[in-house]
Formats: structure tokens, sequence, C-alpha cells
């Protein structure tokens, strides 16, 4: 039963650790086609973009701790979990 629900939450954390990755990279090698929605534009407004894309990266680290250990890393599993909820309720 723990090896189940050991799996289930890695699984969800990798979903969000790819998800946020994705964006990542996304804004990171195409902040073009993001910069209308912040109302940026130019090179300042490209690299606005690609420094949020570098945020996702950082705040995906306690999600990675996380991924490889959630019993072992219980305080970046929880950190992860929080993280998500503020995002949720923002």
């Amino acid at each position: 039963m723990v090896k189940k629900k050991t799996l289930l939450v890695r699984g969800l954390i990798a979903i969000v650790l790819w998800w946020n990755f994705q964006c990542a990279l996304v804004f990171i090698l195409n902040p073009a086609g993001y910069m209308g929605g912040f109302g940026l534009e130019g090179v300042a407004g490209a690299q606005m973009v690609r420094g949020l894309g570098l945020l996702f990266v950082m705040w995906n680290v306690p999600y990675a701790f996380a991924l490889a250990n959630p019993a072992r890393n219980r305080v970046s599993l929880i950190e992860a979990v929080v993280m998500q909820a503020i995002g949720l309720i923002g």
C-alpha cells in the first residue's frame, strides 16, 4: 500500500514538474509569443518573459527533490504542495 501511495505522489509531482518545465522552456525559447499577454514589447519585454521562464525553473527545485524521494524529502514535498495551493488560490 505504501508503494502505491509513493507511486501516486511521484506521478502527481512528475506531472506538475513537467508542466512547469514545459512552461519555462516556452517562455525562454519563444518570449515573443507571450510578451503581448503581459503588455510588454521590445528587447526588454523579451528579457522579462525569459526571466519569468527562469523563475519557473527556480520554483521547481522543491518538486525535483520531492520527486526523487517524497518520504525522505518530506519538507520539499510540503513546500511543493503549499506552492501549488498558493497558485490555485491566487
